[in-house]
């Protein structure tokens, strides 16, 4: 039940919104593309504080999501709290050690996996610091696919963590 929580309301959370919020960032990616081209082409002003207004919406859809990144990774943690909580109120010797899996190992491995999208948080929020103390500076379009594509990265899971995290999911669900 923990690690379904977990997968649940964080990870699927997680994935679905790294894909929104790429979306926010090829959206300001462009605009200062565009930006960049109006400059070189165009000497009309108005269209192009029309395109610093857009490209700023967009900062601030980044910024709300560097927030809701926040806000996920804060349940993450909370729910190994809370299963802490759980495993210290149990009676001593009540968890088996011929289990495949018990709380306290899963709480281990979701410790992990919490830490490992705690890197990919730091990560996004130096991509979008990065982004905006270069964008004066930035003149070619392969920094910003740079900054684009570390964005929609997500935390290297290996085969092994995926097959003992479904075995994991397998041995919660058989344990309901």
């Amino acid at each position: 039940m923990i690690t379904q929580d977990w997968k649940e309301q964080c990870v699927e959370e997680w994935r679905t919104h790294v894909q929104s919020s790429s979306l926010s960032l090829e959206n300001y990616v462009q605009c200062i593309t565009s930006i960049w081209d109006m400059r070189s082409k165009s000497k009309d002003d108005s269209m192009l504080l029309g395109m610093i207004g857009q490209c700023e919406a967009h900062h601030r859809q980044l910024q709300s999501s560097l927030l809701k990144f926040n806000n996920i990774y804060s349940k993450m943690k909370q729910i190994i709290h809370q299963c802490k909580l759980l495993c210290n109120s149990l009676p001593y010797g009540s968890i088996t050690a011929d289990s495949q899996f018990d709380e306290w190992s899963t709480i281990q491995i979701l410790e992990k996996w919490c830490d490992m999208y705690n890197l990919e948080l730091q990560s996004k929020e130096l991509i979008f610091i990065g982004l905006l103390e270069d964008i004066s500076s930035l003149k070619e379009l392969q920094t910003l696919q740079m900054y684009l594509s570390s964005w929609k990265y997500e935390p290297y899971i290996s085969n092994s963590q995926i097959q003992q995290w479904q075995s994991l999911l397998q041995w919660d669900n058989n344990n309901k």
